[in-house]
């Protein structure tokens, strides 16, 4: 399952490079940042659950769900870089 999880991230990291016209870094690197990503999408329903069924309180739930969305944000391949042509 973690090879097909890898290669799904490569290839999923290798066209966002050509639909973004970033140049390339190692492939390797490129694949873990999209895991990455995928792991912090994967957490959001096991907190929705744990909220729901009262493991977590309000405060928690939103304590930890900041720290997803703020990882999110700054996930590097998410960014947009400002356009030397504009």
């Amino acid at each position: 399952m973690l090879a097909g999880r890898g290669i799904v991230s490569y290839s999923a990291a290798q066209l966002w490079m050509l639909r973004e016209g970033k140049s390339s870094i190692e492939p390797l690197r490129l694949a873990e940042l999209v895991i990455e990503f995928g792991e912090a999408v994967e957490q959001i329903p096991g907190l929705w659950d744990e909220y729901c069924t009262g493991l977590l309180n309000d405060q928690e739930f939103s304590e930890r769900l900041e720290q997803i969305v703020t990882f999110m944000e700054s996930w590097p391949l998410g960014r947009k870089e400002k356009s030397s042509h504009s």
